[in-house]
């Protein structure tokens, strides 16, 4: 994984500085191996991907039970791989920005003047 190009382009794609990353978002459906904590989660998911939609929901369900906390964005429309380009007609693609506020919410990010 490599976790410094992946936060330098997650902080690009939400307009922030590079400088010192300060989280990673992990694309994986569940906890790192061994982890022992239930991990706080951010999900994005189009309604139309091939995947369905009530795994990103059920996942959050189950982190719930566990006491854990996740914040889900479910948009209409973008299929599978939508990634990092901003496309005016597919609002799926501002998820970035939507990443950044939950990170910074959360006391992991901080926007620079």
């Amino acid at each position: 994984m490599k976790t410094l190009s992946t936060v330098a382009f997650l902080l690009a794609a939400a307009n922030l500085p590079a400088a010192e990353p300060v989280a990673v978002l992990n694309v994986w459906p569940g906890p790192p191996p061994g982890e022992t904590k239930t991990l706080p989660m951010f999900f994005v998911h189009a309604f139309d991907d091939g995947v369905p939609v009530q795994n990103s929901l059920l996942l959050a369900a189950e982190l719930k039970k566990a006491g854990g906390s996740a914040e889900v964005h479910v948009y209409d429309t973008g299929g599978h791989g939508y990634g990092l380009r901003h496309v005016p007609e597919l609002p799926v693609t501002t998820w970035p920005q939507r990443a950044a506020e939950w990170l910074a919410r959360r006391g992991l990010l901080h926007r620079t003047p």
